[in-house]
């Protein structure tokens, strides 16, 4: 089953990287990047462009709770977890606002509540920054209004 499941990824992977390294545009996601990690990358590649997302540490929080730690045995104190989260997130921060400054026309900060509440506003904000084309702003709203008739079904 592994080694099928293996193949499938695999060529799927294939058929991926040409349109991939073809692309005008690529995009990477990254968790937990530090912005002293996305300083050497912003000075190693001048057509980089950073889009910070930040999120209120309450809603990190209780998504960890509710995801990350549903067994009793590894669910930390939330005060501990807050103690360990929210530094981090303030120094980010402040780095950020550093970098920033630096290369202005190469940083975003993008706040996760205005994504959830206004997605159409934030791509647009993305796409101008990004300098491509807006064809994915129909997607969003058909997503959306999906996800809303989802939610009252």
């Amino acid at each position: 089953m592994r080694r099928v499941f293996q193949s499938g990824v695999n060529e799927c992977m294939d058929k991926l990287k040409i349109p991939c390294v073809t692309s005008q545009l690529l995009v990477l996601k990254t968790l937990r990047l530090t912005m002293e990690m996305a300083q050497k990358l912003l000075v190693d590649d001048q057509n980089l462009k950073l889009i910070f997302l930040v999120r209120d540490p309450r809603g990190i929080l209780v998504s960890r709770e509710k995801v990350q730690y549903l067994s009793e045995v590894l669910r930390p104190d939330m005060e501990v977890e807050a103690s360990l989260l929210c530094p981090k997130m303030a120094r980010d921060l402040s780095r950020f606002e550093e970098l920033r400054s630096k290369h202005p026309k190469r940083a975003l900060l993008l706040r996760y509540e205005d994504a959830a509440d206004n997605p159409r506003d934030v791509v647009h904000e993305i796409y101008n920054f990004v300098g491509a084309c807006e064809k994915p702003l129909q997607w969003v709203t058909t997503a959306c209004l999906a996800l809303i008739l989802f939610k009252l079904t």
